[in-house]
């Protein structure tokens, strides 16, 4: 059908705020993956001078990362994409650089657990995508692999409160910007898109809060 030009200017009207929209989200998870990935320079010079982290806290985040992101993928959630694939790309290459400097893998009884934890979250994924259908298969999966995450952070969460085990202050800063950064980016706060990221949020802001107001008796000692 012929549209006037009132009715044309009302159509571009009406949709101008959504393409806004649209765009802060998209340019907010680009953002959001810039900041993620500056912040892993400090972290791999960190490694480079002889830091070790905690190995079991990047191979749950690692796995958990590339989930969240064939998630997704799956789901059509294109401007919120960028952060977990940088949460999946980073913990690969940290865990590779560890390889190739041959650093030697120690884990205690809680890293362990939290690697049951990450095999146990993906086999609840595969199960409730073969199985599930509706809300149960996108939420039931992310809340599942909200609970391994969080356990999954414990370790690092631990060297950054304790403060004689160094955690890279400012790397970790850069990374809850990342994360709150990411928030912006989400299309629909009623859909499951929206439960990884807020919980991301939360928990490298703490990270990020612990490695900050900890490092003090770092430098004194």
């Amino acid at each position: 059908c012929n549209l006037s030009p009132t009715a044309q200017t009302g159509w571009y009207r009406s949709r101008g705020p959504t393409i806004q929209a649209s765009l802060f989200t998209e340019f907010a998870g680009i953002f959001a993956a810039i900041l993620a990935l500056f912040a892993a320079v400090p972290y791999t010079m960190e490694i480079c001078n002889g830091y070790r982290p905690s190995y079991a806290t990047w191979i749950v985040w690692f796995a958990v990362g590339t989930t969240v992101f064939v998630f997704h993928l799956q789901t059509g959630a294109e401007d919120s994409i960028w952060l977990p694939l940088m949460y999946a790309v980073v913990p690969l290459w940290y865990l590779a650089l560890l390889v190739f400097l041959k650093a030697k893998w120690e884990m205690d009884r809680l890293e362990c657990v939290c690697l049951t934890g990450a095999g146990a979250s993906w086999l609840i994924w595969v199960l409730s995508h073969k199985f599930g259908g509706g809300v149960l298969g996108e939420t039931l999966p992310l809340f599942a692999i909200v609970v391994v995450d969080g356990t999954g952070s414990v370790p690092t969460i631990r060297r950054a409160w304790r403060g004689f085990e160094f955690e890279n202050a400012f790397s970790w800063l850069i990374t809850g910007l990342a994360t709150s950064a990411e928030l912006f980016a989400i299309d629909n706060w009623q859909s499951a898109e929206a439960i990884y990221p807020t919980y991301l949020a939360v928990a490298m802001g703490m990270i990020a809060v612990f490695a900050n107001i900890r490092k003090a008796p770092l430098v004194a000692a």
